[in-house]
Formats: C-alpha cells, structure tokens, sequence
C-alpha cells in the first residue's frame, strides 16, 4: 500500500504504464491548480526511483490556457527493474521540498486484459474511450477508490455494489483484485448488463431508472458510484440516495463521484458554441473568464443513453461541495469529501448509513 495516502490527489494522466522484459516505462502529465510544481518523483512500491525527466506537453498545456496560476508538468521514466514486478506506482508533485499532490496507479497485471474488452460501443457510452486507454482508466478509478478506502479503514472483503456499472469499467477490477469480496453490478443499461454477465459472471443486474431496486435492505456493506451521480439531475439524485441508503447495511458506506468545482471550470472555460460570454456568466452565476459553481447546475441534457435512458433523464450535471454535502447529509453521515478523487477528474464523496 502506498504511503502518500494522505497527499492529495490530483488531475494527471499515465498515457503510458507498461512493465515488460523486466523494464518499466512511466510517461504522462500531473496538474494542480493553484500551485506549480517545484518537482516531480516517482515511487515505485514505496521507494522513490528516477530520476523522473520533465518533457514538453503542448497538448495538456493548451488544454489548461484558462489556468494562468499553474501549468501541467510532462513527465517520463524509463526504468530496468531488478525484482519482481511492481504492484503501484506513485507520481508525486512537490512544493517547496514537501509533497503537495499525486497521481497514482496499480501495475497492469498479465490477466487484465482477460476478460476480452467489452465492444467499442460500449465502452464509449461511459467513457468516450476504447480499448487499452478504457482499461487504464478503470484500473486508475480503482486505484483511486481502494486508496480512499485504505486511508479511512473502511472494510472491502464484504458485499459490494457498482451501481451504475456500465459495462464493468471498475467492476472488472474489483472482481481480479478482490477474490475475497462479493461484488454485485448493476445499471440501466441492459445490453451492458448482458455483456458483463456473460463475460464477468453472475451477480450483474438491470435496474431500473427510479428505484426501487430488487435487493434487500442492508444488502451490501460497500456501495460504490464512479460517475452516476454526475448524470443525474436533483430530484432524481436524492430519490437513488434514499434507495441506497435502504440497501446499505448500517454503518455500510457510500463512495460516489460528482462533478464538482474543478471539473465545472474545465468544461466552461470557454463559451460553448452560440453561447456570449455573458450567457455563460449568467448561467453560473460568476465571471465568465473563471466561472465558479454554486449550488447544481443539471440542465444539460446527455444524449449517450438515447434510446436507453427515459427522454430527458441522462444529464451532463456539476454540482458544489457545499451542496453535494448538504444534500448527502439528509441520507448519510459525510465522512470525507476529497477534491479530485476520482480519475483527478470527479470529486468523491464518502458517506456512512448512520448505525
């Protein structure tokens, strides 16, 4: 288990993450906003190894224009490895000598390619991303979620839920990882559904778009949501909220992922098409150059469950700290509540059914 548990996460990618013939190879970026970078390291299972080579990212640079206080860092590692292969890999930014900020990740196992990838189609429908870029992306929200799992003790050898699962994204891993853990998927979508039971197992169920859901009350003693709540607008998010508190056993946890203030200015830090400047500020209720989110905004419509989701269900929604917790707290005790938690992207909530 890492020792950084307790840095922060933040945004980042490992585009490259491979270990083959005994060498490692590391390359992505790592950004945090507010604050650049003095250093950046690496750690491989706990020992610092390098030297980690900083490299040009015109690419992420232009994607982050709008943040004028920082700047992404590019960085690349190359390392023959003397042992066996690794199980983690940390990526730390430093300020002023004193880790501020990590990236981090689980090694890629021989067997995460088996089961086959899901088809392209679905796995675009969650996360506009196919084939090796999909697995990472799934291993690293599993990185994330045990991480957060391991630093507040919370148990992972129980009953577990994927609600909203997709086409087991996550899923997947928690079942190659946790041979000891019950683990239940479900999602509206039933082609997904179809897919994870033939391909995953048993234990994937279609659900419907409102609860309630066929499972007992207290059925599960974790409950995990990687971008639901980020599609669901208001009333129906606090319908689902009820329900899962009903299906968590008391003293279970809740870990969902929203998308909060971080995310909200990377989607508008610029006007969309047809969109002034002024409508945007007066849709967000600050200035357009550095929009700040107050409250929800889950108007915008999502159309990648057309056809699978109710007409005007599927929404592309942001929601603030404050409100996520304020709303939470009327289910569940906040634990924590850790700023780009999730894929350095998504904000992720840690919540508890009072015992």
């Amino acid at each position: 288990m890492s020792g950084f548990l307790e840095v922060p996460p933040c945004p980042g990618s490992m585009d490259v993450l491979t270990v083959a013939g005994g060498h490692l190879s590391l390359h992505g970026w790592i950004f945090q906003p507010g604050r650049a970078f003095d250093a950046v390291a690496a750690h491989v299972d706990g020992e610092r190894v390098g030297p980690v080579r900083l490299v040009e990212r015109p690419d992420v640079a232009h994607a982050f224009a709008w943040a004028d206080d920082a700047r992404p860092a590019g960085f690349a590692l190359e390392l023959d490895l003397a042992g066996p292969a690794p199980a983690r890999v940390d990526v730390i930014g430093s300020v002023a000598g004193t880790p501020a900020a990590r990236l981090s990740c689980f090694m890629p196992l021989p067997d995460d390619a088996h089961p086959p990838d899901p088809p392209d189609a679905l796995q675009e429908r969650v996360s506009a991303l196919h084939g090796p870029a999909f697995r990472a992306q799934g291993l690293r929200m599993f990185t994330d979620l045990v991480d957060q799992t391991a630093r507040l003790g919370i148990p992972t050898a129980g009953r577990i839920l994927d609600w909203g699962c997709g086409c087991g994204r996550v899923t997947r891993h928690f079942l190659a990882r946790m041979p000891g853990a019950s683990i239940t998927g479900c999602d509206i979508d039933g082609e997904a559904i179809d897919w994870c039971a033939g391909h995953l197992g048993a234990g994937f169920v279609r659900v419907g778009p409102m609860p309630p859901t066929p499972f007992a009350e207290g059925a599960f003693d974790l409950v995990i949501a990687c971008s639901v709540l980020t599609h669901l607008p208001a009333d129906v998010q606090e319908a689902w909220l009820a329900e899962i508190r009903r299906v968590l056993v008391p003293g279970g946890h809740f870990l969902a992922s929203t998308q909060g203030e971080y995310a909200f200015r990377l989607a508008h830090r610029a006007p969309e098409p047809g969109k002034t400047r002024a409508l945007v500020r007066r849709l967000v209720g600050s200035s357009a150059t550095a929009p700040r989110l107050d409250g929800i905004v889950d108007a915008t419509l999502d159309p990648a469950l057309d056809g699978i989701a109710p007409a005007g269900y599927y929404r592309g929604v942001f929601q603030s700290r404050a409100y996520t917790t304020d709303v939470c707290s009327r289910y569940f005790d906040v634990v924590d509540y850790v700023e780009r938690g999730l894929n350095g992207h998504q904000d992720l909530v840690v919540l508890r059914r009072p015992a």
